[in-house]
């Protein structure tokens, strides 16, 4: 029916709303398995958690992927796994902007885009449009709102009341991330594995922290040694805070 009125599927969810018991049979050793040699699979674990909710990753990059040298992939995971870094690596200076440089993320294993000085206006309104489009997809999903209150009103603070304050930008992202941990091994929310979206959210949070990490003035508050419990623990967030199950 789909195919048929010309939709794009690639933008629709793989299950609605969670993936068949059958299913999850396999993946959920498969997800473990991932999860266990990051270097090796990371780029899997992405491809896999963006397309079940309806984001791929760019096609052009996938295209490439798909294009390695069948000598390539039959050779063992690790040496496949470093042939796509280095297909990332050289996607992403195709697509680097003048002024932008790429830098490894030692917190992730992975590269990212880093801005001069000149464009730390346009850094800012990225991560702020990556909370805005994580604040919009939570209130799409009733169950999420409930979940992720806490989550939630520390994004919301961010972008409404501190746009143009990287260290707020940073401190929450981090608090809202470090909450979201809190609640999954707790047993309030599903684990990434049972929730795709879950996963793509700290992701998104996890993007906006280390895009901010290197801003001057987060440095210098992180040098004063800036606690989340802080804010964790601040008696407006503890109200949205579910009770452990």
């Amino acid at each position: 029916m789909l195919i048929e009125s010309g939709e794009d599927l690639s933008n629709k969810g793989l299950w609605s709303p969670t993936p068949p018991d059958w299913f999850r049979v396999d993946e959920v050793p498969m997800l473990d398995a991932w999860q266990d040699e990051p270097e090796t699979w990371g780029f899997w674990a992405r491809w896999w958690n963006y397309s079940q909710v309806g984001k791929p990753l760019d096609w052009a990059l996938q295209e490439k992927v798909a294009l390695i040298a069948d000598e390539d992939w039959e050779q063992v995971p690790e040496h496949v796994a470093g042939v796509i870094a280095g297909i990332e690596e050289a996607h992403l200076a195709e697509h680097t902007k003048l002024g932008e440089t790429l830098t490894f993320n030692p917190e992730t294993g992975n590269l990212r885009l880093d801005d001069d000085g000149a464009n730390n206006v346009d850094r800012l309104q990225s991560c702020v449009l990556k909370l805005k489009e994580i604040d919009a997809l939570v209130q799409q999903f009733d169950n999420y709102k409930g979940m992720l209150r806490a989550e939630v009103f520390l994004i919301q603070r961010a972008i409404e009341y501190h746009p143009d304050n990287p260290v707020i930008l940073h401190h929450n992202a981090k608090a809202a991330r470090e909450i979201l941990a809190g609640n999954i091994a707790n047993g309030n929310c599903p684990s990434f594995e049972q929730e795709p979206v879950l996963g793509l959210i700290d992701t998104t949070l996890l993007d906006v922290q280390s895009t901010l990490a290197n801003e001057p003035s987060v440095i210098e508050a992180n040098g004063a040694r800036a606690d989340m419990t802080k804010v964790i623990e601040s008696k407006e967030v503890q109200a949205l805070v579910r009770p452990v199950a």
